[in-house]
């Protein structure tokens, strides 16, 4: 589910999409494992703090490599520059 959140988020960035990028926010899974470390920390539960702490740096992981995969996949010949600074399009403008 967090793939196709990144997926998502990822597409509304490259068509100046607020309402798409807000919709992936909803549909991703990364507020579970907040709660459980919320929760395990509120009732000194290391094991469970373990294992929120694992989901969560592993769900952000995929997040994070699949904008990677969906930004070097994105051809920046025909895309347009957001912003007048004069800095050359790069993936990190995006």
């Amino acid at each position: 589910m967090n793939g196709a959140a990144a997926f998502i988020a990822g597409f509304g960035l490259m068509e100046n999409s607020p309402a798409v990028i807000i919709g992936a926010m909803l549909i991703a899974m990364l507020f579970g494992p907040i709660v459980g470390i919320a929760m395990a920390l509120a009732e000194a539960d290391l094991r469970l703090l373990r294992q929120t702490l694992a989901a969560e740096v592993v769900g952000a992981a995929c997040v994070v490599g699949v904008g990677c995969f969906i930004a070097f996949q994105r051809d920046t010949s025909r895309s347009a520059v957001r912003s007048s600074t004069g800095v050359p399009p790069t993936c990190l403008t995006y």
